[in-house]
């Protein structure tokens, strides 16, 4: 979690790890630019192309594109969701959706062509954004679910990326519900016993 509110920008660039300030700086000579939009069903089809694209890349499944044209149209109208789109010379290399609520952001999805590490998309879009919700007067950005204990691999880099713009742990609380059918009936009967016999 990034505190934002009352910082100047100088504070929360130096806030960023210094691997993401050369990546920040290498995107600028790259002469990549970031427009932060309210997301609308053309930035959905684009978005959609590289949702495929980074699946196929990581061997997920795809989400439904109804997902998306859900958050790009009726999230997006009801001013709850902002994008920031990343180019190359007008093609889209990375496309990050934030959640907005409560004077806050949430980084919620990202896709990427496969040339958005090397020209370093991701890390430019972030710190774009950043700009753009300090200067909104935004309190926090919530960078996503930090994975601190994993040794290497795809989440130790997922962590270390989202780690680098200057954020604090904070507890992330998630839970399950397990439907147990043959138990739930036997605790209805148990239930239905206690309050007075069975069902007729």
């Amino acid at each position: 979690m990034l505190s934002i509110r009352e910082r100047a920008l100088e504070e929360l660039w130096n806030g960023l790890e210094h691997r993401s300030r050369k990546q920040i700086k290498k995107a600028g000579r790259n002469g990549l630019t970031a427009d932060i939009v309210v997301p609308n069903s053309n930035i959905c089809d684009q978005y959609y192309d590289l949702h495929i694209r980074t699946c196929m890349r990581n061997s997920i499944s795809p989400h439904p594109k109804a997902y998306f044209q859900s958050l790009f149209s009726e999230v997006a109208d009801a001013g709850l969701c902002k994008s920031c789109v990343v180019c190359d010379h007008g093609n889209p290399l990375t496309i990050q959706n934030f959640l907005i609520y409560k004077n806050t952001a949430l980084y919620w999805t990202v896709a990427s062509h496969e040339d958005a590490l090397k020209l370093c998309a991701n890390d430019y879009g972030m710190w774009k954004s950043i700009q753009h919700f300090s200067e909104a007067g935004l309190e926090y950005l919530e960078c996503g679910e930090a994975f601190p204990s994993a040794p290497n691999g795809k989440l130790k880099g997922l962590n270390d990326f989202k780690k680098s713009f200057g954020g604090e742990l904070y507890p992330y609380y998630r839970g399950k519900i397990v439907y147990q059918p043959v138990l739930e009936g036997v605790l209805e009967i148990l239930r239905q016993f206690r309050s007075g016999g069975a069902a007729t």
